[in-house]
């Protein structure tokens, strides 16, 4: 009997959802091969990493990052099993390239109606009014928070997602059917190979609802052994991923971050789940209380009309204890497995543990806002079948006015947010402009230009793009411009050229450091030039004018080609990357040598240094000074230069400062050293350095620095315009702190 209610309803919580979404998606819908949904990184590498992948690469190696080491397919965000299926269909075929960006927004979209007709199908499991089930299932569907995850990350976006994994869940514990086992495995497999928190947020909510399934049915053993399964469906996934991985090569590379992040960087707290992002209510709200902004990513809001659904639906619980026949099957269960999920985002009890103890296995269960979406669809739903258990009980009271009235308040503030929250995004969308053609090169093609003046593509190996940018493995996070990424993406899609950068959090440590080294000093040696078995140039494009100083000295080795609408595109040969040598022996002739009990160095200036070898000795947990030096009166700019070991078990770069005293004593200036920032880079250490310019009322300098298990080498502290060549006791030498 449900079945066929379902099949002759079901569609319409679907088509509800659509006529919602047609409001204001309907310009994007009808020219969807016109829109990219976003121009920030993230986003465009999604489209670039899967139309990139589909044009150019086969098996699991993607090479249009990171060259010349590639990557493997399942660390770009190319939505592997999306890239794959695509390309046996296109078989590299170029005509279709702007198909891609056509499915890719349409299956985003898509799968917001798709998620309402399982929420409306939950609903049927637990017997709710058809018409009733079908407006709230998709107002769950239209106020869900992974709709913002389409100007974000695409493949965290499919709202259907949870509402498919809880659905088949929950038919399972009710009608102990097989084939909604084999469906939520299938289903729970497809999504890993979108992406891998689809692994964790389903194992996470399996597990704890077959543990407080079993609690709740402890007296029943065949309830018990049925929800058991579930364990085993959670655990599926990541075999076959794993496997995958391993027959893959991935599982080769050693030195890939055990977390990509700082592990409080995207929590969520209280205020994300439960206050408006926007919208008229948070207006109402911020007159009564102070309510900062959320960030895109930390949003989880479950809605007003879920939390008024609540508090109404607990209030009819205090008066009367419902019959079992009334509870859903396993929601209480559901309930509190969702609740973990949300404890797992805000990362409890977890930040109470210091992270020098802290199992790295752990950090597989940092969900992020991810599992707070699991806690909004459960909660949402919960609050849908309190709020239809209000209305009956007012209906036994003989007040059936009211209990339309209230329903129809309820969902139409709903309503309210829901649309609220597509209009947002679908406004956002259309603001960037109908950009498709040109992000493809239809429109404004750079190997139409290089053509016109005699250069191919063919001529160059690779792409290097200033400002520059590299995420390439934690702790390191260099990013200089906000558009770098979109143009050497294009320029990399027209002409089927890889970059050198990358712009992934998981890339093996190694080849992130010989990676940015490229823009590394000078005196520094080039590790990646010894990996580069190719004699062709490297083809430079630039974003404006303002440089840094390591990017305007490779600006200066290259061979202007063209320059249009403010990009310019430059030949630099990798004879730029040559490694020099200062002239020791011409500072040795023309200055004295000068002797310290722990070096003996030669300079340009009678300015006395500070100059320190820690030894690598660590700094546990606590803040030390690690050199107080007086300031002699010279107008020059100082540099203070600092050597860090590169941290390989993921505990990040320490905080280091420069403070500047006066005469007083007091702090007049204090200069960040951003080891993070850096692109000096040599072997396993990194240079990080801060310039302190000349005041009159500076009297010394204070460096100090803050960290958790990080060890240091050498600090030297200097006038800029100035050369300091130096010799240790063990005949190890440096010139202004650059190991020869």
């Amino acid at each position: 009997m449900r079945k066929s209610k379902f099949k002759k309803y079901g569609w319409l919580a679907g088509l509800y959802t659509i006529i919602g979404m047609i409001f204001y998606w309907w310009p994007i819908i009808k020219e969807a091969h016109l829109y990219v949904f976003e121009t920030g990184e993230t986003s465009i590498k999604s489209y670039f990493a899967t139309i990139y992948y589909i044009l150019y690469d086969k098996g699991e190696h993607f090479t249009g990052l990171s060259y010349p080491y590639g990557e493997h397919l399942a660390y770009v965000d190319a939505q592997p099993i999306l890239s794959i299926i695509f390309s046996w269909l296109l078989n590299e075929n170029h005509e279709y390239v702007s198909n891609i960006i056509t499915i890719l927004n349409l299956l985003m979209l898509a799968s917001i109606p798709l998620g309402a007709i399982y929420l409306y199908k939950i609903f049927n499991l637990w017997k709710m009014p058809t018409f009733y089930s079908t407006i709230m299932a998709a107002c769950i569907a239209l106020l869900s928070p992974q709709v913002l995850q389409t100007t974000q990350n695409f493949a965290l976006s499919y709202v259907c997602f949870f509402p498919m994994i809880w659905y088949y869940t929950a038919s399972w514990i009710q009608s102990k059917k097989w084939t909604s086992l084999l469906f939520l495995a299938f289903t729970s497999i497809f999504f890993s190979f979108l992406h891998a928190t689809y692994i964790i947020l389903t194992a996470v909510f399996l597990v704890f609802s077959f543990v407080f399934y079993t609690i709740y049915k402890f007296k029943i053993p065949t309830s018990q052994i049925k929800s058991a399964l579930l364990v085993i469906v959670a655990i599926v996934p990541f075999i076959v991923y794993f496997i995958w991985l391993k027959l893959t090569g991935a599982h080769i590379i050693l030195d890939r971050p055990v977390r990509p992040n700082d592990f409080l960087d995207y929590t969520i707290g209280f205020r994300d789940v439960f206050i408006p992002a926007s919208g008229k209510i948070k207006e109402v709200l911020q007159v009564f209380l102070p309510i900062s902004d959320t960030k895109i990513s930390s949003y989880a809001y479950v809605g007003t009309g879920a939390i008024l659904s609540t508090l109404a639906g607990i209030w009819v619980l205090r008066d009367r204890i419902l019959e079992k026949e009334f509870l859903p099957s396993g929601l209480g269960a559901f309930l509190m497995s969702s609740l973990v999920c949300l404890i797992f985002s805000m990362w409890i009890p977890f930040r109470f543990i210091p992270e020098s103890i802290m199992p790295n296995f752990f950090y597989l269960f940092q969900l992020n806002s991810e599992g707070a979406w699991v806690f909004y669809y459960v909660f949402a739903a919960t609050s849908a079948w309190l709020l239809f258990i209000l209305s009956e009980y007012l209906r036994k009271k003989s007040h059936s006015v009211s209990a339309t009235t209230i329903i129809i308040l309820f969902v139409l503030i709903w309503i309210y947010e829901g649309m609220g929250l597509q209009k947002q995004q679908s406004n956002y969308i259309q603001s960037k402009g109908k950009i498709a053609n040109d992000y493809l090169s239809f429109d404004n093609s750079f190997a139409e230009i290089l053509e016109s003046i005699g250069q191919k593509p063919e001529y160059f190996q690779a792409i290097l793009s200033f400002p520059y940018f590299n995420i390439g493995s934690y702790p390191f996070y260099i990013k200089r411009g906000n558009q770098s990424f979109y143009y050497a993406s294009k320029l990399a899609l027209e002409m089927h050229l890889p970059l050198i950068q990358n712009y992934s959090n998981e890339l093996p440590l190694a080849e992130t450091t010989k990676s940015i080294q490229l823009l590394s000093h000078p005196l520094i040696k080039k590790q990646i030039l010894e990996d580069i078995h190719d004699e062709r140039s490297i083809l430079l494009v630039t974003i404006g004018n303002h440089f840094e100083t390591d990017e305007s000295y490779l600006i200066q080795k290259a061979r202007l080609l063209v320059s249009e609408n403010n990009i310019t595109l430059y030949d630099l040969p990798l004879s730029a990357f040559k490694q020099i040598h200062p002239n020791i022996d011409s500072l040795k002739s023309l200055y004295p040598l000068r002797s310290n009990k722990e070096f003996q160095y030669i300079s340009s200036s009678n300015y006395p240094i500070f100059w320190k070898q820690f030894e690598n000795i660590k700094f546990n947990h606590s803040e030390h000074i690690l050199a107080q030096h007086k300031l002699i009166s010279i107008k020059d700019t100082i540099e203070v230069s600092l050597w860090i070991n590169i941290p390989k078990i993921s505990v990040g770069f320490p905080t280091v400062f420069a403070d500047i005293y006066n005469d007083k004593d007091q702090i007049i200036q204090s200069f960040p050293i951003y080891p993070i920032n850096s692109t000096d880079i040599d072997g396993t250490r990194v240079r990080a350095k801060a310039l302190v310019p000349y005041t009159d009322k500076q009297k010394y300098i204070v460096v100090r620095a803050k960290g958790g298990g990080q060890s240091f080498g050498s600090l030297l502290i200097r006038p800029s315009h100035q050369d300091y060549w130096i010799e240790t006791n063990d005949n190890t030498q440096y010139f202004n702190n650059f190991p020869l």
